[in-house]
């Protein structure tokens, strides 16, 4: 494999490991120093430099980091205000119908009601 165009100054790359030591490296470095990057690649499950990778600003996805992580600012914040301060989690909920009535509400519906004909 040349790596420069003139024959006489052609240089052949005979022991590989040192080239893969470069590119784990480089990957590496670039994970460290862009880890908004690697979370993007991990959820949209692309692969590293492929085309799709390569398109995608890092703006569009520092965008979607920051709204992922507002959201999950705001959810666990809704969470603890309305479950952990108020005590809720503590008390049983009564809410919550079982299988069983489901079943039986459903029984009773009068299905005649959703006919067209009528």
């Amino acid at each position: 494999m040349f790596l420069n165009r003139k024959r006489e100054r052609a240089v052949f790359i005979e022991n590989k490991q040192p080239l893969k030591d470069d590119i784990d490296k480089f990957i590496l470095r670039w994970n460290t120093m862009y880890p908004i990057d690697r979370w993007w690649r991990e959820k949209h499950n692309v692969a590293f430099n492929s085309l799709e990778h390569r398109v995608v600003s890092f703006l569009d996805m520092y965008i979607e980091w920051n709204e992922e992580q507002l959201f999950k600012k705001m959810i666990d914040k809704d969470i603890k205000n309305k479950e952990y301060h108020s005590g809720d989690w503590l008390q049983e909920r009564r809410d919550l119908k079982s299988i069983e009535d489901d079943i039986r509400e459903f029984e009773q519906m009068d299905l005649t009601k959703l006919d067209d004909k009528h």
